[in-house]
């Protein structure tokens, strides 16, 4: 069943949907969506992306609705269990003053890691994602579980059917980077819509997360790939970049295609705060992290003794890696600290 406490609009003209059969409608525009496996669809022409190819998500789907989501997941891709299930995803809300009468959207949900702990402690979540597939998992998770206060929506980021200034906290982990991807123009200028409309999703005092890689990571220095697939693109100038990317041909494992303009953009701590202030947002402040996935430690940007203790729990293995902590232990200062953290997680207030 569709959840009626939440309310879908038209992503077009902003009119509440009304249920006929099994599809949604806009009594202004007349449009119609269909609602597929009870989940609203909104994003046929959305293509397939993620973190296994779409016939192994197919497959994950399917058994799951025979044998269960957990069952599925453990035999097909094994290796996401804790991608998907860790409660360490959503260490990150010690960051903000949640509370249990809180309505939220997880956009780019993916499997659902963050929004069902979620849907734990809020009074509403609705779990935004733009591919079927895995809106589909998260349907059947939902009713395995019995979670009544969620609802699946198959949407895109640039065309999200929720009504404006409703929700609590609007989640972005690891999403900002990508939605270029599904866009033409310029994607600082994609980026800066799509945080335009998430500042207008949320009610007064809401919360924005963002968990987001740093473009200049001291990993990116030692050659890690970035979400371009390339070795150092995150440093390059934005032009520079693209040229590269032209240059070179590299296979995604997301994408599953070859990616050949740079449009995955990343930013410093600096570059993030004057991109939230220039949509809106304000009381910015962030924290450092390996992984925004697993905060399993969040470090203040501020306390280097907080960076050094992390550094000594980590096992370099090359020699660039070692070189590397061995000069972080010695003279890191709070900017480098902001400067060079491998990546993120935010919080800003509208």
């Amino acid at each position: 069943m569709i959840n009626s406490a939440i309310l879908l609009v038209c992503p077009h003209c902003g009119i509440e949907l009304r249920k006929e059969n099994k599809n949604l409608r806009c009594p202004s525009c007349t449009d119609k969506w269909v609602i597929e496996k009870n989940v609203p669809w909104f994003s046929k022409s959305s293509p397939y992306w993620g973190e296994i190819d779409q016939a192994s998500m197919q497959r994950v789907n399917c058994l799951a609705r025979e044998e269960g989501w957990e069952a599925a997941l453990h035999e097909v891709a094994p290796q996401l269990r804790n991608y998907a299930t860790s409660p360490a995803r959503t260490n990150w809300t010690g960051l903000l003053p949640i509370q249990s009468d809180w309505t939220a959207v997880d956009i780019g949900a993916g499997w659902g890691g963050n929004a069902f702990p979620l849907s734990q402690r809020l009074k509403q979540v609705v779990a935004l994602e733009s591919v079927f597939e895995r809106a589909e998992f998260m349907e059947i998770r939902r009713q395995q579980n019995a979670t009544q206060n969620m609802q699946v929506v198959a949407a895109s980021v640039h065309a999200m059917p929720l009504p404006r200034e409703r929700f609590n906290l609007v989640v972005m982990n690891g999403v900002l980077e990508w939605v270029a991807l599904s866009a033409e123009g310029d994607p600082e200028h994609i980026q800066e819509e799509v945080l335009k409309r998430v500042h207008d999703l949320l009610a007064v005092d809401g919360w924005l997360y963002l968990g987001i890689e740093n473009r200049f990571s001291y990993e990116a220095f030692l050659g890690q790939r970035d979400d371009s697939g390339r070795r150092f693109a995150s440093l390059m100038p934005r032009k520079v970049a693209d040229l590269y990317m032209h240059l070179t041909s590299a296979t995604h494992n997301r994408t599953h295609d070859a990616m050949t303009a740079y449009r995955t953009y990343t930013y410093s701590y600096w570059g993030y705060k004057r991109l939230l202030e220039r949509c809106g947002f304000r009381d910015f402040q962030a924290w450092g992290t390996y992984s925004y996935n697993r905060p399993n430690l969040l470090y203040n940007l501020k306390d280097t003794h907080e960076f050094k203790q992390y550094l000594q729990t980590r096992s370099p293995h090359s020699a660039g890696k070692k070189l590397a902590r061995a000069l972080a232990m010695k003279n890191v200062s709070p900017t480098a600290l902001r400067l060079f953290s491998p990546m993120f997680c935010i919080i800003a207030r509208k």
